[in-house]
């Protein structure tokens, strides 16, 4: 049985840290894990696969942007305006789920 809630943040946070870079902090993979979380499950009809997508959707913004929200904000605040910062800020404002 798949844990759910916060049992199921906690669970899916312990996995992406043991699978992603070291350079990621455990805050910066706990704060993509929620967000992903509240956005598919505010209008989620069916709960059943929300851990699932949660992990899959979190690993994958983790793996094509690893700067925390922090360093995130600064770079685009004019420190490094690159088209990767840019990207990475895109896909942060946007979720978007190919089932």
């Amino acid at each position: 049985m798949e844990p759910n809630g916060s049992d199921a943040l906690e669970v899916i946070a312990d996995r992406l840290e043991a699978v992603l870079p070291e350079t990621l902090t455990r805050g910066a993979i706990e704060r993509t894990v929620r967000r992903v979380w509240d956005q598919l499950a505010q209008n989620a009809t069916c709960t059943a696969f929300l851990p699932l997508l949660t992990e899959r959707i979190a690993r994958e913004r983790l793996r094509t942007c690893p700067y925390d929200d922090a360093r995130l904000h600064h770079a685009l605040r004019g420190r490094a305006r690159s088209t990767q910062f840019e990207a990475c800020a895109a896909e942060l404002r946007t979720l978007s789920v190919t089932v």
